[in-house]
C-alpha cells in the first residue's frame, strides 16, 4: 500500500512493507519507507498514522476586507485552509524508529550479506554518513574513521599498527583496564562497563566492531553506511563480517577517554 503523508512537516510518499519486504496494508505492515518529495528517504518500523483533523469551516467567523484579506479570526483555521495546499495525515516522528534510507535502498540485498539477519532482529537506527565507521562508533567517537593500518585514524604511540587482532588487543589491554570476556559471557552486561565485540574474517583479519547498548542489544556502524541495531552478535555472523572473535568489557571511565586519543 502506498499513500501520501507529511513527516516532519514535509510532504512525502509512504510505502508500507511486510515481513518479507512485500507490499502490505497499513494495518499489517511491519515497516514503513518514507520517500520525501525532495528525493531523500527514511525507513522505519510501522507506527499508527495520526489522521487529519477535519474541521467545519464557517466563513462568517472569518470576515475579510474588500481585498479578500482576513480582518479577524483568521488564526489556526486560516493555516489549516491555506490556499489549495494538500492536506495530508501526519506521522509522529517521535514514534518512528527511522533513519536515512541510503543503506535501506537495497535493504533485502544487504540482508543477503548477513544470513542470520532479518527484519525482526536487525534494523537501521541511525543515518547514513561516512564521517565515522564501526570502530569510531565502538570507541564513542562519531567524528573520525578509526582503523589500524592505513585505513583510518589509529592513536599515536601504538606498537601494533597493522590491521590485526593484536592491534585491538593492545588498544584495549594497554590503554584501558578492559577484561576479555569468555565466550559464554559475551552478551552479559555489567554496570560501569561497555562491551565491545570484534568480528574477523576466516583468515582472522578484523572486519567489524559492535558496541552493546544499555538494553542488551548491539549497535554497530555498517562502514560508511547506516547505524544498525541487532539483537545478538550472531545476527551479523556467517557472512560479510565473518565471526566474533573477541569481546572486551571496558570500564566506562576508560571507554570515555578513548574518543579523545590522538
Amino acid at each position: 500500500m502506498i499513500e501520501r503523508a507529511q513527516v516532519d512537516g514535509k510532504p512525502a510518499t509512504i510505502a508500507y512493507i511486510g515481513e518479507n519486504f512485500e507490499p502490505a496494508d497499513k494495518d499489517t505492515a511491519l515497516y514503513v519507507k518514507v520517500i520525501f518529495d525532495d528525493g531523500t528517504a527514511m525507513f522505519g518500523r510501522n507506527e499508527p498514522v495520526v489522521p487529519p483533523v477535519e474541521k467545519d469551516y464557517d466563513e462568517s467567523k472569518h470576515p475579510r476586507d474588500e481585498h479578500g484579506r482576513w480582518t479577524s479570526g483568521g488564526g489556526s483555521d486560516a493555516e489549516s485552509h491555506h490556499g489549495n495546499a494538500e492536506r495530508l495525515p501526519k506521522i509522529k516522528p517521535d514514534l518512528l524508529k527511522i533513519a536515512d534510507a541510503n543503506w535501506q535502498d537495497d535493504f533485502e540485498a544487504n540482508f543477503e550479506a548477513f544470513p542470520n539477519s532479518n527484519p525482526s532482529n536487525t534494523h537501521v537506527v541511525g543515518a547514513y554518513t561516512r564521517g565515522y565507521n564501526c570502530a569510531g562508533w565502538a570507541m564513542g567517537d562519531t567524528t573520525r574513521w578509526w582503523w589500524p593500518g592505513e585505513m583510518g585514524f589509529w592513536p599515536e604511540g601504538m606498537k601494533v599498527t597493522d590491521n590485526s587482532v593484536a592491534a585491538f588487543d593492545e588498544l584495549f589491554n594497554d590503554y584501558t583496564a578492559a577484561v576479555e570476556l569468555p565466550h559464554k559471557f559475551w552478551n552479559t552486561m555489567h554496570d560501569g562497563f561497555v562491551n565491545i565485540a570484534l568480528y574477523a574474517d576466516d583468515d582472522g583479519v578484523p572486519v567489524h566492531l559492535a558496541r552493546q547498548s544499555d538494553d542488551g542489544t548491539w549497535i554497530s556502524k555498517a562502514g560508511g553506511e547506516a547505524l544498525i541495531e541487532h539483537d545478538d552478535l550472531e545476527n551479523l555472523e556467517g557472512g560479510l563480517y565473518g565471526h566474533v572473535v573477541k569481546v572486551w568489557s571496558v570500564p566506562l571511565d576508560d571507554w570515555r577517554k578513548l574518543k579523545d586519543m590522538e
